[in-house]
């Protein structure tokens, strides 16, 4: 199948500069339950909550201008070996220079695996670090495009969080993404999904995880087993019989 492939030669270390490369774990100091889960201190990530993630007028009168279909661009992060990233507690604001990140600190706590109203990247990086595929789509893309790339992604993998993100184009409202690497897609063609997430998924530091997370603030439905395969998703994308080749530089 078709990709324009951008590898990015540069690494952009941790939002603390006097935080090293290598494996680092903060430990947060212990909050009680009630405390962590009140909105004041998740708003701390929930920037995007304060603008509407419908399709507002201004974002569709700049998708409306949008003529034909860009064709997919996989883009990878060269990640150093033996990288982990680090985790910031609630007391830290995280901001990323990348449109998309793939591999750079978050927060302590994942989120459950399923399909979300929202949640921030400061949280899903912590489940593409666990091997998980995450599914943004933008609010203004076609509805026809992200029904079909939600159900692909459901049917493929357990570990896969779904979240409207205002982060990417109306070139290409859709994407993937896993660790170290993105797939950036202005229409949905099944051979590609499957693709990416047969060679990019629980590829993470810690992609044997299997265990669930703890965050689940809008949370709409939680991850199921999917039919074919099991809780630790050993057979990825069972509904497609073809073979797929791996993505490669053209």
């Amino acid at each position: 199948f078709f990709y324009m492939i951008v590898w990015n030669l540069g690494i952009v270390g941790p939002i603390d500069e006097g935080i090293s490369k290598i494996a680092y774990r903060k430990v947060c100091v212990p909050i009680s339950h009630k405390l962590v889960i009140t909105q004041k201190r998740l708003n701390v990530d929930h920037d995007e909550r304060k603008l509407d993630l419908s399709c507002g007028y201004h974002d569709a009168l700049k998708f409306s201008f949008v003529t034909g279909l860009a064709p997919p661009r996989l883009t990878c992060d060269i990640i150093p070996p033996h990288y982990h990233p680090p985790h910031y507690c609630m007391d830290t604001r995280i901001k990323y220079p990348s449109r998309i990140p793939t591999f750079e600190g978050h927060r302590p706590l994942w989120p459950r695996y399923g399909e979300y109203d929202y949640v921030p990247p400061q949280r899903w990086l912590h489940s593409i670090e666990h091997g998980a595929v995450v599914m943004l789509y933008h609010p203004c893309a076609r509805w026809g495009h992200v029904q079909k790339l939600r159900t692909l992604v459901k049917n493929c993998i357990r570990k896969h969080i779904i979240t409207p993100y205002l982060g990417l184009t109306p070139k290409r409202p859709l994407a993937l993404v896993s660790w170290g690497c993105r797939l950036e897609m202005s229409f949905v063609k099944t051979a590609d999904v499957v693709a990416f997430i047969r060679y990019f998924a629980l590829n993470g530091p810690e992609g044997h995880l299997a265990t669930d997370g703890q965050y689940s603030w809008g949370l709409v439905e939680g991850a199921s087993v999917v039919k074919g395969s099991d809780f630790q998703d050993s057979n990825l994308c069972p509904f497609y019989k073809q073979r797929v080749a791996k993505p490669r530089v053209e």
